[in-house]
């Protein structure tokens, strides 16, 4: 069984939710492991994301901070670089935000040197890819959660963003 982006989403935000703090799936495509572990802040949790190719090398995934991260490396960046921007936000005066829907390395064009999906100042509809997002080898698109203008792009090109990072403002028409 292949696991897609959608149920890894699950399993992470499970896994938060409950009490158990390790979660070990593996088949012959490979194995995910999923461990609840401390940010470095007391009292605040991380989902920690390891996985393990079929070849047995072993690479260590993003740190998906939790709500208030700390300061624990997550992906070669420190965490609290990507958590000011990865803490759940309202709408920016009133522009309804894009999140991230995983953590993950963000892109804002389909191949390096092509055209950017959007830009400040562009008009979008609700569904329209507004960026891709990278995890585990497997790009996922993001569509636009409303329609209007994009306001203002928050996170750069080949930036990780921790899951629910707002990567842009949408001012809705």
């Amino acid at each position: 069984m292949k696991l897609t982006i959608e149920d890894i989403q699950k399993l992470i935000r499970s896994l938060d939710e409950s009490s158990v703090d390790e979660l070990k799936y593996g088949d012959e495509d490979g194995k995910l492991i999923l461990k609840k572990c401390t940010a470095g802040v007391k009292g605040q949790n991380s989902v920690q994301i390891l996985t393990a190719e079929p070849s047995g090398n072993q690479g260590v995934g993003a740190v998906a901070p939790a709500a208030g991260e700390g300061t624990q490396k997550a992906g070669g960046q420190e965490a609290e670089k990507v958590a000011e921007k990865s803490q759940p936000e309202e709408a920016q005066n009133g522009a309804c935000p894009v999140t991230a829907p995983l953590a993950g390395v963000f892109y804002r064009a389909s191949k390096p040197g092509e055209k950017p999906y959007v830009e400040s100042g562009q008009e979008v509809k609700k569904g329209d890819t507004v960026g891709l997002i990278e995890a585990m080898k497997m790009m996922s698109e993001i569509p636009a959660p409303c329609s209007g203008v994009v306001e203002t792009i928050e996170v750069k090109d080949s930036d990780f963003a921790a899951y629910g990072t707002t990567l842009m403002y949408i001012r809705e028409n």
